[in-house]
């Protein structure tokens, strides 16, 4: 996956980016997402057999994974907001079927951030689960959500 990322760099600084496809590179989001949730399940299972795994050990995980999904959020992001992406494919008469390669990073989000309030803040006690705070962390991820519904929508009716 490493050698695929510095090919792909090589190949954008050498060839730019294409417009249309752009938004297919922000799949290694959720790929880095099944890659967490398969480190967690598996570290589950094996430690019943040689590995001793601690709340420690997955958070540290967790924000080495999350500081990498964000910096292809903000790099992706931008470049796709300087090709003019949005407008062009989403709010506006354009259609192309990878526009929906937008949809699959913000629920990989979902799925991320969920795990994240459950395993690691409602587990160890940070926040009480159904408490004022619980909702207050929830609230965002249920508008992101909500916006990545609509935006689904909105590409179901320009291309179906």
């Amino acid at each position: 996956m490493f050698i695929k990322m510095v090919l792909w760099f090589r190949a954008m600084f050498e060839h730019g980016i294409d417009k249309a496809t752009s938004p297919s590179i922000w799949i290694i989001i959720p790929i880095l997402t099944l890659v967490w949730i398969t480190i967690i399940r598996d570290s589950h299972w094996l430690h019943d057999f040689w590995l001793q795994t601690t709340n420690s050990f997955y958070l540290i995980v967790t924000i080495i994974i999350f500081a990498i999904q964000v910096f292809f959020w903000v790099l992706w992001y931008s470049i796709m907001k300087q090709n003019w992406y949005f407008d062009d494919y989403i709010d506006w008469d354009e259609k192309n079927p990878w526009s929906y390669a937008l949809i699959c990073p913000w629920v990989a989000l979902v799925v991320f951030w969920f795990f994240f309030v459950h395993l690691w803040l409602v587990k160890n006690w940070i926040i009480d689960k159904y408490s004022l705070v619980y909702y207050m962390v929830l609230v965002p991820i249920i508008l992101v959500q909500i916006k990545t519904i609509i935006v689904l929508f909105k590409l179901n009716k320009k291309l179906i």
